[in-house]
C-alpha cells in the first residue's frame, strides 16, 4: 500500500521532530503535526499551569493527558491519514491507539528509548501496528515475548557542506548525569579539559565547575561545532543492556564534529572506527585518546570529516524514513 497523507505525532521541543517533518516533506509526503505536549491554545495554558502543579496533582496529571489524548483523536479524524507516525508518544494512552486503529488507521511508533524503559515497551509496544526501535537488545527481548518489532536506527539532520568552524571548548558533553558518565569523564574533568552542558543533576556532582547550565536541543549543534572533540557514551547504568548507536554519534558527525565515544558493539555496522570516529573503553583510555587529538588536530580533522562523509552517505532522516517505509509498504 501507498501511504501519502501522514499525522506525524511527536514533541515541538524534541531536537528530532523539526528533521523528521523536514524530511517527510522533502519526500512528497503531506504531512500534518500533532504535538502530543501542546496540542493547541488550551493544553498550552494547561501545560503551563502542569509545570506547577504536576508533581501535587496526580488527579491534574491525568485531566491534561486525557485532554491530550482526546485532542489527538480529533486531530486524527479532522486529517484522516493514510498513517499515523509517532515518535515516542508515552502520553497517548493504550485505549487511544486501539481506538484509532479500530477506525482503520495504521498506527506506528518509532520509540527512540532503551532498555531502561523496557516496562513501558513490553506494555505498548504490542498495541501498534509497527513497533520500531534503534536497540538490538530491545528487539531481541521483544521477540522473547512474542512481539514483532523492526530495528530502525538513529540519524542525523546532517549539512550538506563540509567546514571547519573556530573552536572555543577543548572536549565537551550534552546530555544528561548517570553515574557511568561522571566516572567516565572525571580524569578529563581533574585534567581541566572538559565542558557539560545538561540538566541540573550535574550541578550536585564535582562537575559543577564546569557545567553550563541547561541548553536547547537546537543550540547542541553550536556547542559541537565549536568544541575541538565531543564526548560520548550511551545513557544507562551497567545493569541495562543497550546495543544501539546513541543519537549523539549521528548528530556530532552530521555537522562534522569529532565524537569520541564510549564503545558499544553496533557502531562497527555503523563507522569506521579510528577512521570516521574515535572509541575509548575506560576513563584511562578517554583521557588518552582525549590528550593525543587535542595535540593532533589534522589527525582529528581527518577523522571529523570522514565521519561527516559516511553519514552524509548513509545516515541521514531521509535514508531513515525510506528504511521505515519500505518495511511497511
Amino acid at each position: 500500500m501507498k501511504y501519502n497523507k501522514i499525522l506525524f505525532v511527536g514533541h515541538s521541543l524534541s531536537p528530532f521532530t523539526p528533521a523528521i517533518l523536514d524530511n517527510l516533506r522533502l519526500l512528497n509526503y503531506q504531512v500534518n503535526f500533532f504535538d502530543h505536549y501542546n496540542p493547541d491554545l488550551w493544553s498550552k495554558l494547561l501545560g503551563v499551569i502542569n509545570i506547577k502543579l504536576l508533581q501535587k496533582s496526580g488527579r491534574f496529571k491525568k485531566i491534561i493527558t486525557q485532554y491530550i489524548n482526546t485532542a489527538f483523536y480529533r486531530k486524527t479524524l479532522q486529517f484522516n491519514p493514510d498513517l499515523i507516525l509517532i515518535f515516542k508518544g508515552k502520553e497517548l494512552f493504550p485505549e487511544t491507539i486501539k481506538q484509532v486503529r479500530k477506525k482503520g488507521y495504521v498506527v506506528i511508533n518509532w520509540f527512540p528509548d532503551f532498555f531502561d524503559d523496557w516496562i513501558w515497551i513490553k506494555k505498548n509496544a504490542a498495541n501498534y501496528d509497527y513497533f520500531f526501535t534503534p536497540c538490538l537488545y530491545v528487539q531481541k527481548q521483544l521477540k522473547n515475548i512474542g512481539v514483532t518489532s523492526y530495528y530502525l536506527p538513529f540519524a542525523a539532520n546532517a549539512v550538506n557542506f563540509y567546514t571547519q568552524t573556530k573552536k572555543i571548548y577543548q572536549a565537551t558533553f550534552v546530555g544528561r548525569w548517570t553515574k557511568r558518565r561522571e566516572i567516565l569523564f572525571k580524569q578529563i574533568l581533574h585534567a581541566g579539559l572538559l565542558d557539560v552542558w545538561g540538566y541540573y543533576h550535574w550541578n550536585n556532582t564535582v562537575y559543577k565547575s564546569i557545567y553550563h547550565g541547561q541548553i536547547h536541543p537546537s543550540k547542541v549543534a553550536n556547542i559541537i561545532r565549536a568544541s575541538k572533540i565531543t564526548l560520548n557514551t550511551v545513557t544507562c547504568e551497567k545493569n541495562i543492556s543497550i546495543l544501539s548507536v546513541n543519537y549523539r554519534v549521528f548528530e556530532t558527525t552530521g555537522v562534522g564534529g569529532f565524537i569520541l565515544t564510549w564503545y558499544n558493539t553496533p557502531l562497527e555496522d555503523f563507522f569506521n572506527i579510528g577512521k570516521e570516529v574515535e572509541i575509548f573503553h575506560t576513563s584511562d583510555e578517554a583521557l588518552e585518546k582525549t590528550r593525543f587529538y587535542l595535540k593532533n588536530d589534522r589527525a582529528r580533522e581527518k577523522i571529523a570529516k570522514a565521519g561527516w562523509m559516511k553519514t552524509i552517505r548513509q545516515h541521514t532522516y531521509q535514508k531513515r524514513l525510506q528504511q521505515l517505509f519500505s518495511t511497511i509498504e
